[in-house]
């Protein structure tokens, strides 16, 4: 069943995605919606029922690669096109990176949260009882969010960086399904993600372990608290990755129709922000049909074989 507080905050996640990239007062905060997408993605990926390989691989491809696969050629498409006007080069459109996350710096999270579901299930048969589980992927959690604010990033290559910044994530979704049947876990990991995000913040300044505290935080009170499913909060939820997707676009797209300049970057949030969200919503619509369709000719099909 759906949780209506998830949904609402993957979408309010995708909106924060879009207000850090420009640049706005307190944008850091609108980068935890990151590490928050992770933490969520390990949770309920760990939640699920028991599946055979195959078929974790086969939901994991339709769900992450396939749309990474038809946004780098949209991506591509695009950055020929800037290449054909003469507005950059192809070493400056396609660099070394390309090969590891596509055409644009930000599709770099499809394929890590590919390899994070792949990933998920073995971690978690690794430990023979949920406790051990818990304080493990937990212990390696607050070394890894020190050591990144402490050590930085910065000499690390795309996507090298952001696959780093987002491993403590990785971890304490892993720990929120070790301490999901424990109501002392449970507030343990809401009091050291407070505590990250103030030590974090006195130590190191809003980076990396303040925005994965933060993303803590939120990610434990929504997924662990349940709260009523909603057809709207689900239609939200479900456009926050196409938003995350298309912003990028539509921001380019706007600079060059537009011409927004630095004292027009709110506006251009609002814009981009609002077409990205329109743009989702009219996609998700036939997509939500075609889901539907295949659905029941699934279950016609069953039922074929069932009765000949």
């Amino acid at each position: 069943m759906r949780n209506s507080a998830v949904d609402t905050f993957r979408f309010l996640g995708a909106i924060g995605v879009v207000y850090f990239h420009h640049k706005l007062p307190l944008s850091w905060i609108g980068l935890a919606a990151v590490p928050m997408f992770t933490m969520m993605l390990v949770y309920f990926e760990a939640i699920r029922p028991r599946e055979p390989v195959a078929s974790v691989l086969e939901r994991a491809n339709v769900r992450l690669m396939l749309p990474w696969s038809v946004w780098s050629m949209v991506y591509a498409a695009a950055k020929i096109a800037e290449i054909n006007m003469g507005k950059s080069t192809f070493a400056e459109e396609f660099p070394p990176w390309v090969l590891w996350v596509g055409p644009s710096v930000h599709l770099w999270f499809l394929p890590f949260a590919f390899t994070a579901v792949i990933l998920v299930r073995p971690f978690i048969d690794s430990f023979a009882r949920p406790v051990s589980g818990f304080w493990v992927t937990l212990a390696l959690f607050q070394a890894l969010s020190i050591s990144i604010d402490y050590f930085g990033t910065d000499s690390l290559d795309i996507p090298f960086q952001q696959w780093v910044a987002v491993l403590p994530a990785f971890l304490f979704g892993l720990s929120m399904f070790f301490a999901r049947h424990s109501t002392s876990r449970m507030l343990f990991l809401i009091g050291l993600a407070a505590f990250n995000l103030t030590a974090g913040a006195v130590l190191f300044g809003p980076h990396n372990m303040v925005q994965t505290a933060l993303a803590g935080f939120v990610s434990v009170c929504v997924c662990l608290v349940y709260s009523q499913a909603a057809t709207w909060a689900s239609s939200l939820g479900k456009t926050a990755i196409t938003i995350y997707l298309v912003h990028p676009l539509i921001t380019v797209a706007l600079v060059r129709m537009f011409g927004f300049a630095d004292e027009h970057q709110f506006l251009s949030f609002v814009a981009v922000a609002v077409l990205s969200t329109a743009f989702a919503l009219t996609l998700h619509h036939p997509l939500a049909q075609w889901q539907t369709w295949k659905e029941l000719w699934r279950e016609r099909r069953v039922r074929t074989l069932y009765t000949h």
